[in-house]
């Protein structure tokens, strides 16, 4: 047993670097693996804990992921760290909720479509208690909602980003800036079950928060997404005019690059409706297939 308090006290220095620097950058990486496999190969010798253990195959799992050609081994340690929390917990709420989050976003990259499902219910699940941390159970909705979006489950993405602004709205009724991206989301998953009312009630409440916020771009943006639903109903003249107060919001805030922006979108705008009039259709979007 002499050899663990040193092994413990390693084990814990890392953590604590991984916490308070994470892991952004390739070199940070490199020396987070090979201290943790350094750790593993003396876990035997020091007599590790269970959670020793499988904090060490978390967070070697964590770090893989990132990596370009890591996934492999990113899945490979974290569903051996969601066994041994079976066994028998060693990990927070918040861990809890980012190994079944990284584990479903792997799978997704996997193709297994099944297992990653398994795993984002998991992640909404966990976080589906009064006694969790508001802010995590906002972003752990908010994460899931956009994978199940990204899968075309487009109600039950909507379900959770309600659910997500419900305890954003409780806990936080004046943090504009918490309930804007979710106001956004919500837009996206009406617009994409043809609830087209409900996304012309999202989109100007983006725009209204856009403003108070000072917001641009995403005030731009918000406008120029009117006019586009605007154009897919045919109403040509109020489409146009959502376009005008795009470029109008633009050239106020002197961004060139938004100016640019908001000018090249009217154009594309423009220019798909005329098409849609002469082949006298109008398809489901007129511009990426999963956004507005």
């Amino acid at each position: 047993m002499e050899a663990y308090p040193h092994f413990q006290q390693q084990l814990a220095d890392v953590i604590a670097d991984i916490q308070e620097n994470g892991f952004y950058f390739a070199d940070q990486r490199k020396h987070l693996l090979r201290t943790l496999n350094e750790l593993e190969n003396t876990s035997a010798q020091a007599d590790a804990t269970h959670t020793d253990i499988g904090l060490i195959h978390y967070y070697i799992g964590l770090i893989s992921s990132d990596e370009y050609l890591g996934k492999d081994e990113a899945l490979k340690r974290l569903s051996t760290a969601a066994v041994m929390q079976q066994q028998a917990s060693f990990l927070s709420d918040m861990q809890q909720v980012k190994l079944a989050l990284v584990l479903g976003e792997l799978h997704r990259r996997f193709g297994h479509d099944n297992e990653a499902v398994h795993y984002f219910d998991l992640a909404a699940d966990l976080v589906d208690d009064p006694s969790i941390d508001p802010d995590l159970r906002i972003g752990a909705l908010q994460s899931v909602a956009y994978h199940y979006h990204e899968m075309e489950m487009y109600q039950q993405a909507l379900g959770l980003n309600l659910a997500a602004r419900y305890t954003c709205v409780e806990h936080f009724p004046e943090e504009w800036d918490a309930e804007l991206p979710l106001l956004q989301n919500l837009a996206e998953n009406t617009y994409c079950l043809g609830e087209f009312a409900l996304t012309e009630k999202y989109l100007h409440q983006v725009v209204e928060y856009a403003v108070k916020l000072e917001d641009e771009e995403v005030e731009v943006n918000g406008l120029f997404k009117l006019g586009v639903l605007a154009f897919e109903q045919g109403e040509t003249d109020t489409a146009r005019d959502y376009l005008q107060q795009s470029l109008q919001a633009a050239e106020r805030s002197g961004d060139d690059d938004l100016i640019a922006m908001a000018q090249a979108g009217g154009k594309r705008a423009e220019r798909k409706r005329f098409v849609l009039v002469l082949n006298n259709e109008l398809p489901r979007t007129i511009t990426d297939r999963h956004c507005l």
